[in-house]
């Protein structure tokens, strides 16, 4: 297609045409008839022409029955045949009249000198395109003023990585490269794509991935780029009016919430963060995530684009300013190279303060591989990980009911209190194994001198779980004052709750030390592949009302408007309580008996 139009269209000529009324009277009659004269119009198959110098272009009229008489208004510059041919003799403007009779109409040439193109270049030859992201590549004309180039054609050789419109209009679609293609007068260019996840820069870059040491993330070092590249926030606020961004040399980052503790808060579902990450060596990298919350979240990291870790389930932490590392399940594998991460908020109810990624050996312990082993170690069995902002050692094995196992190193120190319901000291370095055959995690606190059981789903029958203020596991140092239990919980966080195991048909045990001026619990019975109740109200608990007490030590007695489990006045912050709940038919209440224990489980009458 020429740059000069010759669209075949029809024009509409003066029409002239007369009606005649012919009245027709016939004496002592009224009537009369109307005839109407319909004259035809002239139509041309263009209504303009555009010619180089010496180029014809030939004109038809129509009806075909009509005769038509051809003129030029200045034959200096286009002249026309008696076929309608008209050819263009110099620069300029003029008009073709075409007649029939009475009708008339005109068409208005323009003729230029041809100026031939001999080459042309595109506006730009490499183009970095986001997903989705367009870019408009211009041909540049040699000469310049070259005015016989045909319409550009344009092409892309992998419509899944860019696509082009007839404009020259490029945009991303998937992650890659390809090569757009320009056609004018039979001359090609091309324009080499490339399609990333995010065109964004690091913030406080570079942050790097390696075997050598931890990465620590502050959420809000979120990478340059601005609202819909780099981050999107569903409102135009900073709810937190913190300016950490524009302060740091971000004047495009303002519409992040970030609060006064510099983190991210206000979530809302469907709003995202990227970060570049640069990986220097490929493996597995186990993630923890320091957030606060009163609400609940699912989150997951994408990276270029692909979601490698799945929905993250965020517990409530107690307040928005009770501060807690989450861990999360299963590492994230790696290649080295560079990566586009993207934080999204599938359901947002939590403020996120900092990401930790940390290499894991190949051939270090895997903590989700239960060891067969009659010994703890330590050092052979453990690897450190962290619940409710504690450090723990965790151990996961795979014990054997009314199995003994030897105890080396720091965990046969004496002053460690083992599981009081699941283990039994039977030596100074020997415990018991009183749980039921399977595959256990052990946890090891040395500020708590405690070692505490956790299975990978305590629901019911199989287990019972006390949740929510005030209770902790027995330890000989001050473990009251420690208890920090939430009401939505997660079965990997192994202080949120406190663990019953079942000593018989419906009858379950726990050992418990209470701190009274924090207690307000209630027994729970859980299910939903080892995720715990989501709140109070929920079903499955069983409140104090409900319960019948069928020893001698009433230290109980209810509390608050969801009648909980409160402090009686007989219960002692500092003594170690067991408590054997049997549970009724209907399974709606419950019967107790509280029991005095010493530190190695046994009753004081």
């Amino acid at each position: 297609m020429k740059m000069k139009m010759k669209n075949h269209i029809k024009i509409n000529s003066v029409i002239s045409g007369i009606f005649l009324l012919l009245l027709a009277g016939v004496a002592g009659c009224d009537d009369y008839e109307r005839k109407g004269v319909v004259t035809p119009e002239i139509t041309i198959n263009t209504h303009s022409l555009d010619l180089f110098v010496g180029e014809s272009a030939q004109l038809k009229a129509g009806p075909s029955e009509l005769t038509f008489n051809w003129t030029s208004e200045d034959t200096g510059v286009a002249t026309v045949d008696g076929s309608g041919s008209v050819t263009a003799v110099s620069e300029g403007n003029t008009n073709i009249i075409v007649t029939s009779g009475k009708m008339t109409t005109s068409i208005p040439v323009t003729t230029v000198t041809r100026i031939p193109l001999t080459g042309f270049t595109l506006s730009q030859v490499d183009v970095d395109l986001s997903i989705n992201m367009r870019g408009m590549i211009l041909p540049v004309f040699d000469p310049p003023n070259a005015n016989d180039a045909s319409a550009p054609e344009w092409r892309s050789l992998s419509d899944e990585v860019a696509t082009v419109d007839y404009k020259g209009d490029i945009t991303g679609r998937g992650l890659g490269k390809t090569e757009v293609i320009c056609t004018i007068n039979g001359m090609e260019q091309k324009v080499n794509v490339n399609v990333v996840y995010a065109l964004t820069k690091p913030f406080k870059g570079p942050h790097v991935l390696s075997k050598d040491a931890p990465l620590l993330l502050q959420f809000i070092d979120f990478d340059f780029g601005g609202e819909g590249v780099a981050y999107h926030d569903n409102d135009d606020g900073n709810s937190g009016g913190n300016n950490y961004r524009a302060d740091n040399g971000d004047p495009n980052g303002g519409r992040v919430d970030i609060g006064g503790d510099l983190a991210i808060g206000w979530t809302n579902a469907g709003e995202w963060l990227i970060y570049t990450i640069e990986v220097h060596d490929a493996g597995d990298y186990d993630l923890s995530l320091d957030l606060a919350g009163d609400g609940t979240s699912n989150i997951r990291f994408e990276f270029d684009g692909v979601n490698l870790t799945g929905t993250i389930p965020v517990p409530r932490t107690g307040g928005w300013g009770t501060w807690l590392w989450q861990n999360v399940e299963n590492p994230i594998t790696l290649a080295e190279g560079e990566y586009k991460m993207r934080f999204f908020l599938e359901a947002a109810g939590t403020n996120f303060r900092t990401m930790k990624f940390t290499y894991r050996d190949p051939n270090a312990i895997d903590p989700n591989v239960p060891i067969v082993s009659n010994e703890f170690d330590l050092t052979k069995h453990s690897v450190e990980t962290s619940s409710n902002s504690e450090t723990f050692r965790v151990m996961n094995f795979s014990l054997v009911k009314d199995a003994e196992y030897t105890l080396a190193g720091d965990l046969a120190d004496a002053q460690i209190v083992y599981n009081l319901d699941f283990f039994s000291r039977t030596a100074g370095n020997k415990v018991k194994f009183l749980g039921e055959t399977g595959d256990y995690k052990l946890y090891y606190s040395a500020s708590r001198k405690i070692v505490i059981i956790t299975v990978q789903a305590p629901d019911f029958p199989g287990y019972l779980v006390a949740m929510s203020g005030g209770v902790a596991y027995p330890s000989r140092v001050d473990a009251s004052s420690k208890s920090s239990f939430n009401e939505n919980v997660s079965s990997n966080e192994v202080l949120h709750y406190v663990l019953f195991r079942k000593i018989g048909e419906e009858t379950y045990q726990a050992t418990f030390m209470f701190d009274r001026d924090k207690l307000g619990f209630k027994p729970f019975h859980a299910s939903g592949d080892g995720k715990l109740i989501s709140g109070w109200g929920t079903g499955g608990e069983y409140k104090f009302g409900d319960c019948t007490l069928t020893g001698d030590h009433d230290i109980f007695q209810s509390a608050g408007e969801y009648d909980d489990w409160g402090a009686g006045d007989d219960l002692d912050s500092g003594t170690v309580y067991r408590l054997t709940l049997t549970i009724t038919e209907a399974k709606t209440s419950l019967d107790y008996k509280v029991e005095i224990v010493d530190f190695d489980g046994n009753v004081i009458p």
